[in-house]
């Protein structure tokens, strides 16, 4: 049942202006959380950085994890995520992990979820770079294929590719 409320008229402007700075209090509100989930992120990639500092061994020497770059093509950064959880991750987990290095993820996460699931659903599909795993609670965690590596430039050393460093002479011959 509908109920019908008349209002006059000399009253409108009066419930305008109410609304209107109700409305700006909620964004305000807003604004604010939005700050303080950046801030815990970075608080959070901060802390985990401190454990894998302090749960290094002394007597080995500490291999330097390698460093995240904004401008990867998404498959790069998909996998730094996996690489750093040490697990399949679902496309959400590996959102919440890539924002806390690129925290403007967390504003655009429908986006962000976005792009991730169309990635991996490209390179799982053509059998690259990914592998898709049925998980137990019926969602799907993605894994980097075991024999791809990831250099530390922009692409992947797998099966057919081999990565060749050697000095080249001015004397040496070419092979082109």
């Amino acid at each position: 049942m509908a109920v019908t409320v008349e209002i006059a008229t000399k009253h409108l402007k009066d419930m305008i202006a109410f609304y209107v700075e109700k409305q700006k209090a909620a964004k305000s509100q807003i604004n604010a959380a939005e700050k303080d989930l950046r801030e815990l992120t970075l608080l959070i990639a901060e802390l985990r950085n401190t454990l894998l500092n302090a749960t290094a061994s002394p007597e080995s020497p500490q291999v330097q994890p390698a460093q995240y770059n904004t401008r990867w093509p998404w498959a790069r950064k998909i996998s730094f995520a996996i690489e750093r959880a040490g697990r399949p991750l679902t496309t959400r987990e590996i959102v919440e992990h890539l924002s806390e290095y690129e925290p403007e993820f967390i504003e655009g996460k429908k986006r962000a979820i976005a792009s991730v699931s169309s990635t991996l659903s490209v390179k799982t599909a053509a059998g690259q770079d990914f592998e898709k795993i049925q998980g137990e609670e019926g969602d799907f965690l993605y894994n980097v294929k075991p024999d791809e590596i990831w250099d530390s430039g922009y692409g992947y050393v797998g099966p057919d590719t081999i990565p060749i460093q050697t000095k080249m002479e001015e004397s040496d011959d070419l092979p082109f």
